[in-house]
């Protein structure tokens, strides 16, 4: 597939770490967030495999991954508030 794809798949799991983390700050549950959403990149690659008409595909799988690790990277403390920052834009 195009890089593009790629960068979709990067940025999706990135916001939805970087969004879940936020939302639980103790460090266990990042983890097993962290965790659940790489293994739920790599289920749902193979089930893509499993249906006949989508590909399993590494890359896709090392992307979700990737995301993953960048949302980890920019949760807080080194982004504060972002939640709320989104939320105060949003009422504008």
């Amino acid at each position: 597939m195009a890089d593009g794809d790629k960068f979709a798949h990067l940025l999706a799991y990135a916001v939805v770490t970087l969004w879940f983390v936020q939302i639980y700050g103790s460090s266990r549950s990042r983890v097993v967030i962290a965790l659940g959403l790489v293994l739920l990149g790599v289920a749902l690659e193979f089930l893509q495999g499993l249906s006949g008409y989508r590909s399993l595909e590494i890359a896709d799988m090392a992307a979700n991954a990737t995301g993953v690790a960048l949302g980890w990277a920019t949760a807080p403390p080194r982004t504060p508030n972002v939640l709320l920052h989104i939320e105060s834009y949003m009422r504008r």
